[in-house]
């Protein structure tokens, strides 16, 4: 059997293969496209994953942080519970959401103010997802079994200072109107940079920093103040210097104004801490009467003595000497004794008779009467006038005098002088309207009139505090007090108003909330402490009288200096970090 091709059907073949091909390839493509778009989701959901993986362990150490700073008194409160380990650690039981879970540890491995907080955080990778595996970054971690992803955040935290480093920081502006206005800083815990911790122009130091978190045009008004420290404002703030001004370190402005390089910039990025009372109950201040001390009465006395004081006195001492004559020998000579031979004419006869040799001088002599006994040595010769028998004189060796030499003996005598100061304090029995015994105390209302602090105290007065006109401040010696005032005013006072014997600013601490809008300190009024009022307005006019206006630190929202006030910063103020937030101060993220 012979088979015939036919030339139509071998065309209609070719056709059916090449759309074969066609299809086969349009196929291939298809699958591979829907490959990449399942690689693609795939890659986007765990991407998804990886991103809420980070957000857990953020929420985890926001918690950490949180817990901190809240309980730090007592960190094991339900559901914070202690592992009673080494490292003093407690943990957060997990925290589950939908596809994730999270946890939180904190290490007091150093102490509660430099605590390490961790963070391990595990999500659920999908079905699809872990259907085509892919590679993650080095840090995260996959179980194959469940398909998971976990990662892990270790930060350090640290107690941040409250108070900052600055002698005057405002939220809002600074005005330095005043004439002859320095702000200038000291260390009450330096002995290079202060007396007994008391403030010294002879050791200043120039940290007297000024800042403003104002972004406005002359946010901080220098005027023709002396800045000894760095001033700062906000982004868009300006600093303005009068021509007479200057801001800078003191050796720069020995021989120059306005600001000095790198020591003006604006990036003040200020953390005003809240004021809230610590307590609404609290003993009442009563008053009543107290012996204080009113002042000192000095005197002071002349001193001599033979042997060197001990201990030396604070006063010079004078060394003075003497020669002392003695005329015999004494036993038990004081050192430097000696003989001294002194050669002496004397008409009579020294009695008594000096040792050894005693020559007497003597001349021929005629009178007319017999000499008196003891007159003379030798005969007398009678002088006969011739023949009468008359007796004419008579003619002998009269004394004249006697020479020998004199023994005495002699030392120098050394003795001690100096002056010797005594300073009394007086004590005077005064009437006070607050006697703080020590502890906390609570005052609803207004607060004012005289307040004695006898032993650390803390005060909360629900109202405004006034201690100016007739009223006072007083602390004993040894004694602190933290006010805290719902305001809306605090008067300071004039002169001696507010009375810290101790001079440390840390020893009287005043706190405004949100509601004290106004402080004002005026005449020649002075101020040794710390002020924290963020919304308070603070004016001070007058001064003039001393160089220790205002010692301490002031946080408020403005501030406006009418008048000649001398604002010095303690730089201890600055490690007085117990009562602040804790802040991040690393951020790693680890091995889970």
């Amino acid at each position: 059997m012979k088979t015939k091709l036919v030339a139509g059907l071998k065309k209609q073949a070719n056709t059916l293969l090449a759309t074969l091909a066609l299809c086969l390839i349009f196929g291939m493509s298809t699958l591979g496209y829907l490959s990449l778009v399942r690689q693609q989701n795939a890659m986007s959901v765990r991407s998804q994953n990886w991103n809420l993986a980070m957000t857990m362990v953020e929420a985890g150490i926001e918690e950490g942080l949180e817990h901190l700073n809240s309980n730090h008194d007592n960190l094991q409160i339900d559901p914070w519970v202690s592992l009673g380990d080494a490292n003093g650690s407690v943990y957060l039981p997990t925290r589950s959401f939908n596809g994730g879970s999270y946890r939180v540890f904190i290490y007091l491995t150093n102490n509660i103010d430099h605590p390490v907080v961790l963070a391990t955080a595990t999500v659920n990778v999908s079905a699809f997802a872990s259907a085509n595996p892919f590679s993650f970054l080095a840090s995260a971690s996959v179980d194959g079994s469940t398909m998971t992803v976990q990662r892990a955040v270790l930060v350090k935290a640290y107690r941040n200072n409250p108070f900052g480093k600055a002698a005057i920081g405002t939220r809002g502006t600074i005005n330095m109107n005043g004439n002859n206005v320095v702000v200038d800083s000291f260390d009450s815990e330096d002995p290079s940079k202060s007396t007994n911790g008391l403030y010294s122009s002879a050791l200043r130091d120039s940290q007297g920093n000024v800042l403003s978190d104002a972004d406005i045009a002359n946010a901080v008004s220098v005027g023709n103040a002396n800045i000894y420290g760095k001033v700062s404002v906000g982004p868009n703030g300006t600093v303005s210097v009068g021509q007479n001004g200057a801001v800078g370190d003191m050796a720069w402005q020995q021989g120059h104004t306005g600001i000095q390089p790198g020591w003006s910039d604006q990036t003040a990025n200020f953390v005003f801490p809240e004021t809230t009372f610590p307590f609404t109950s609290g003993f009442y201040p009563s008053g009543g009467n107290i012996v204080v001390p009113t002042g000192t009465n000095s005197s002071s006395r002349a001193t001599n003595s033979t042997t060197y004081p001990s201990p030396p006195p604070s006063s010079v001492v004078g060394t003075n000497s003497s020669t002392v004559f003695l005329p015999s020998w004494t036993n038990n000579p004081p050192p430097g004794y000696r003989t001294n031979y002194n050669a002496t004419t004397s008409v009579t006869l020294p009695n008594p008779l000096p040792p050894p040799v005693i020559t007497t001088n003597k001349a021929s002599t005629t009178t007319a009467t017999y000499p008196a006994a003891g007159t003379y040595v030798g005969s007398i010769t009678t002088n006969w006038n011739g023949g009468h028998n008359k007796i004419q004189g008579y003619t002998y060796l009269a004394i004249q005098s006697y020479s020998y030499t004199n023994i005495t003996y002699s030392y120098t005598a050394i003795t001690y002088s100096w002056t010797v100061f005594s300073t009394n304090t007086v004590f005077t029995t005064n009437t006070f309207d607050h006697i703080l015994y020590g502890g906390d105390y609570y005052y609803s209302g207004s607060y004012g009139g005289k307040t004695y602090v006898a032993a650390p105290s803390r005060l909360v007065v629900n109202g405004s505090v006034d201690i100016s006109g007739s009223g006072s401040l007083t602390l004993a010696k040894g004694a602190t007090i933290q006010i805290w005032t719902s305001g809306p005013n605090i008067g300071l006072g004039t002169g001696n108003a507010v009375v810290n014997p101790d001079g440390l600013a840390q020893d009287l601490i005043i706190y405004g909330t949100t509601n004290v809008t106004s402080i004002s300190l005026s005449g020649n009024g002075q101020f040794t402490g710390m002020l924290i009022a963020p919304s308070a307005n603070f004016s001070l006019s007058g001064g003039g009288n001393n160089t220790t206006d205002f010692i301490g630190m002031m946080l408020v929202n403005s501030v406006t200096l009418n008048g000649h006030f001398n604002v010095h910063y303690d730089e201890a103020l600055s490690r007085l970090g117990a009562s602040g937030r804790y802040l991040i101060s690393s951020w790693d993220e680890i091995n889970p």
